[in-house]
Formats: C-alpha cells, sequence, structure tokens
C-alpha cells in the first residue's frame, strides 16, 4: 500500500463541496444587513474547485489498483473534480471513480478487473455510512465525467448494476419518506409509489415500480412498469420507454428529483393489452 501527497500550498482555504451553491435570499431585517441586495454571499463551483486545488490531497493506492483519497478533511469526495490530479494515476483504461459517502472518493481504470471487483466490494460496504452519496461509477472522458457500468458480460457487470440500483432505489426511499410526512401534514390523499427491485429469470436485476387501478399516484421513474389487470389477472408491463409511447399522456412530470410522475387515471384495456404481459 503506497501513500501519496500531491503539492500544496501553504495557506488553503476550506470552502463547501464545488456542487454546493447557496441560493440567493433576501437577507432577514433582524440581521442588520440590507434587504434590497436580494442576495447572500455564493459559493460557486468555480471559486470550490480553486480552493480544492490549494488543499491537500492524500492518496493511498490499494494493491489491488484502487486509489483511495485520504485527506481526512470531508471533503475527499468532493476531489472527484481534480480531473487533471486523477489523469496522474497510474491505471488500466480510463479513470472509474465512485463517492460512496463524502469522505470516500475511489479510483481505479475501466480495464483493471481486479480494480473494480475490489471498488465495487469497498463501496458495497460503504454506501450505507453516514453522509451516504452515490453507488455509481464514472468514467473520466476527455476531462469530463460521465456514469457508466462495465458491459454486460463483463465479471463485475452485475455487481455494479446491483450498486446502481441500489443506490438509486436509496435516493427514491428517501424521498417517498419526505413526501408522505409533506402530504400527511398537508391532508393530500395521494399514493408515492415505491421504487422496487428483482431479479428476472436469468438472475439479472432490474427495477420497477406498480401502477395499480383507482389510484392517484407518484410513480418513480424505474426502468419498468407493472400493472395488476385486477387481483386474478396476470401481471403485463414492459419497458418504461415503451409504455410511455402508449400511455404517454397519462404520465404527468412532476418537478421533483428523483424525477416522478403522476398518474390520475389507469390503462384502458386496449391499452392494457397493446402494452402486453411480462414474464419476470
Amino acid at each position: 500500500m503506497r501513500r501519496r501527497r500531491f503539492p500544496t500550498t501553504s495557506s488553503a482555504t476550506i470552502c463547501p463541496p464545488p456542487w454546493f451553491t447557496t441560493y440567493p435570499r433576501r437577507c432577514s431585517p433582524s440581521t442588520g444587513n440590507s434587504s434590497r441586495s436580494g442576495t447572500s454571499n455564493t459559493i460557486r463551483p468555480r471559486t470550490a474547485r480553486r480552493n480544492l486545488e490549494e488543499t491537500d490531497f492524500a492518496i493511498v493506492s490499494l494493491d489491488g489498483g484502487v486509489y483511495v483519497s485520504a485527506t481526512g478533511d470531508n471533503y475527499d469526495a468532493s476531489r472527484l473534480l481534480l480531473t487533471d490530479r486523477i489523469e496522474q494515476f497510474d491505471l488500466q483504461g480510463d479513470p472509474v471513480a465512485m463517492v460512496p459517502n463524502r469522505d470516500t472518493l475511489l479510483v481505479t481504470g475501466s480495464e483493471d478487473e481486479a480494480g473494480l471487483a475490489l471498488m465495487g466490494d469497498v463501496v458495497n460496504r460503504t454506501l450505507d455510512a453516514p453522509r451516504s452519496m452515490c453507488g455509481i461509477p464514472m468514467r473520466l472522458r476527455h476531462g469530463e465525467w460521465e456514469t457508466w457500468l462495465p458491459p454486460p458480460g463483463h465479471p463485475q457487470h452485475r455487481n455494479f448494476r446491483l450498486l446502481e440500483i441500489k443506490s438509486i432505489g436509496g435516493d427514491y426511499a428517501e424521498q417517498k419518506s419526505l413526501l408522505d410526512a409533506l402530504y400527511l401534514k398537508r391532508g393530500v390523499d395521494r399514493f408515492v409509489a415505491t421504487y422496487s427491485a428483482v431479479e428476472n429469470h436469468n438472475g439479472d436485476p432490474f427495477s420497477y415500480c406498480l401502477w395499480s387501478r383507482g389510484i392517484a399516484a407518484e410513480l418513480p421513474r424505474a426502468e419498468f412498469i407493472l400493472f395488476y389487470r385486477d387481483a386474478h389477472q396476470a401481471l403485463c408491463g414492459g419497458p418504461w420507454e415503451e409504455v410511455a409511447e402508449i400511455v404517454g399522456d397519462l404520465l404527468e412530470p412532476l418537478d421533483t428529483w428523483p424525477p416522478r410522475y403522476r398518474v390520475q387515471d389507469f390503462p384502458t384495456s386496449q391499452q392494457l393489452k397493446a402494452i402486453g404481459n411480462i414474464k419476470l
């Protein structure tokens, strides 16, 4: 295991994570600040990145070809934006990074099978730690990060698919809890549907949501939409994109993240027939 530090300046300024921006707001009269300006101090990504570049960047190189940020200042995940330094790592293939929580940045190579396996194992064990963030890998291409998964057939494809679904499911579970509490407080009768996941007959995981007859609901953007025509008839459904082509007029997009869609009506029998049955 090798420990490495990048050069820094002696007077570093610590700032909030680069993606953190305080939105302009009016100052309270009690603060003594003028409310006519309508803005407060704002931390912008460019300033945050510059400040990060001036801080220490300690990394640990594991034997399995994985680099781990070990600065320990609560901004390790933020150093994902220091792409010029990450490109200096000795990797097999393009840099692939994961930030399961604010104190963890892991980087390995897209062609490093052992490194990907180790990184996936570390993320699976740390994703539920406090200040969790994301279990979806990102690949650095042409100076920009893009979400990425090992291709189908890769030994680590299924493991990273499970982490992806687990990460998205965690975001939706937290959102559902907040929306349920909000609607209860406001006396709004609305069902917030669950983002669920199962494995198909080949053992491949996929996410789905249920669209129920006679219930106004807010559906998560899962990979599949499933329907029960009634309690005794076969399950029907399909990939979200294909279902939306048939009943897209019934899906009202909401201004939420993760995305949700409000449904008031249920598809007609002709529409359900067009959607067809699905075998899990």
